[in-house]
């Protein structure tokens, strides 16, 4: 069972800011689930929910639902950051089982993620009630079947009233769940459970509202820690917006790792330290992989927390995307392009010829505005240094070689050295490698064949021309 723990001192200074208004509220929404939860939970024995060993670790849903599509459930551990659902399907005998060694919440719709709080050994019925509304039926255990409707209720009570954003204060979240606990009976465990749900929940949009606004003031409202926690969605989401307000705090931009382990160091302790390094560790990993800044963080990381399970997590999952990068790469500069005099010549020997030199690759297209917008300007740094300096490689996404001929000599550019044309671009290796989406783009390659940048300004912005210079 996770989220033992009762960190009150922190939750106290959380809960500072309550207000008559916010009371208010709770009276009514206290009422309002109240009411609309009673139907099936009366007294309830609730010494299952007491055991501290599970003779069964499998968790059985069962659809019966008639009115749904289909029904995404997720099982987000901590190293599931781009966790895919389980789907449970609609008119036909369909079910899907999870293993758990512990209570622990699903997390049900794809977008709104409600949570389903369930223990080892639970086989759940989904069903459409009569108004079409999902509702959810524990066989093992009929009377829990509130707590596992719990969040689906109070959801639709926000959302009916419109309040989709409300942010909580933390004394009324407390309030609010010990008026359900006097009138329903509701499991020490699950209220337990569910306050941190909530406090977690409502901090995760406190600090998204802060981290949208233009401008940053005022002092940031203290995250507060709790290490028992660490396995519970909500936490990691807000810990993660957290972070993320006081990287803005901090007038950066762009994250940064060295910032990281500052503020990582500044606000967090244990476990919750722990989460905050591996989180970003593992998000940052598909981006940031060959990045100096990120190699130090990465063998930081395995240091402090040699042989636990996160720190072998990441080593396998950085030592396996080492191992496709560079099987990718190989692939990637084997890649044929086509020249002017239409003849199909691979990546690497372009690459070859202009070895010792920066290279800046332009991605564009004759049918590009912005793209043609940017040549006069591309010239201009060009004219800065020599050829033995500095290449412009110009590689093109157009299907039509003859207008593509055509334009590079409008263009003066035909030059069999810099134009090359993307052989069957919607499949090509390059454009995924460099992770080109948008045009134009620019990629800038080092003397000693390094990438500079992935996302280079755009020869109009005269920070190209500096980077360029920083790297001769």
């Amino acid at each position: 069972m996770y989220c033992i723990k009762d960190n009150k001192s922190s939750l106290n200074k959380t809960a500072d800011s309550f207000n008559k208004n916010s009371m208010k509220r709770l009276n009514l929404l206290c009422l309002a689930i109240c009411v609309i939860t009673n139907i099936g939970c009366r007294a309830q024995d609730n010494k299952y929910a007491s055991q501290n060993i599970y003779t069964n670790d499998v968790v059985t849903l069962v659809s019966e639902l008639t009115h749904e599509k289909e029904l995404a459930i997720y099982n987000i551990g901590i190293n599931d950051l781009e966790a895919l659902p389980d789907v449970l399907k609609t008119g036909v005998s369909d079910s899907i089982k999870f293993h758990i060694d512990r209570p622990t919440f699903l997390y049900v719709g794809a977008f709104n993620m409600i949570p389903l709080y369930v223990i080892p050994g639970d086989r759940i019925i989904a069903e459409n009630d009569t108004m079409g509304e999902i509702h959810f039926t524990n066989v093992k255990y009929p009377k829990r079947s509130c707590e596992l409707n719990f969040f689906f209720k109070l959801n639709k009570y926000l959302q009916s009233n419109k309040k989709k954003s409300i942010v909580w204060e933390t004394k009324t979240e407390e309030k609010f769940l010990d008026s359900l606990k006097s009138v329903r009976n509701l499991s020490p465990e699950f209220l337990q459970e569910a306050k941190y749900c909530i406090i977690y929940r409502n901090l995760k949009y406190f600090y998204l509202q802060r981290l949208k606004s233009k401008t940053f003031s005022g002092d940031i409202k203290p995250f507060p820690q709790n290490d028992s926690c660490t396995n519970l969605l909500l936490y990691r989401n807000a810990l993660y917006n957290y972070i993320m307000l006081l990287t803005k705090k901090y007038n950066s931009e762009k994250f940064d790792f060295t910032i990281l382990n500052q503020i990582a160091k500044n606000n967090f302790t244990g476990a919750t330290k722990k989460c905050a390094l591996f989180m970003f560790l593992n998000q940052k990993m598909n981006t940031q992989l060959n990045q100096p800044e990120y190699i130090t963080a990465y063998n930081k990381f395995l240091q402090s927390y040699p042989g636990d399970s996160l720190s072998n997590y990441l080593k396998k999952s950085y030592n396996e995307k080492i191992a496709i990068k560079n099987s990718f790469e190989r692939d990637v500069y084997k890649e044929l392009l086509v020249n002017k005099a239409n003849k199909l010549i691979p990546f690497s020997d372009i690459l070859q010829k202009n070895k010792g030199k920066v290279i800046v690759l332009d991605f564009w297209a004759r049918y590009c505005g912005p793209c043609l917008a940017q040549f006069p300007y591309s010239k201009k740094v060009e004219n800065e240094f020599t050829h033995n300096q500095v290449m412009f490689i110009y590689l093109s996404m157009d299907h039509d070689y003859d207008k593509w001929l055509q334009k590079i000599k409008d263009l003066k550019i035909a030059d069999s050295n810099r134009s090359y044309l993307l052989y069957l671009p919607e499949k090509s290796g390059i454009l995924k490698y460099f992770r080109i989406e948008t045009i134009p783009r620019y990629v800038v390659i080092g003397k000693s064949g390094k990438i500079i940048s992935r996302d280079a300004p755009t020869p109009s912005d005269p920070s190209l021309l500096e980077l360029i210079k920083e790297n001769l």
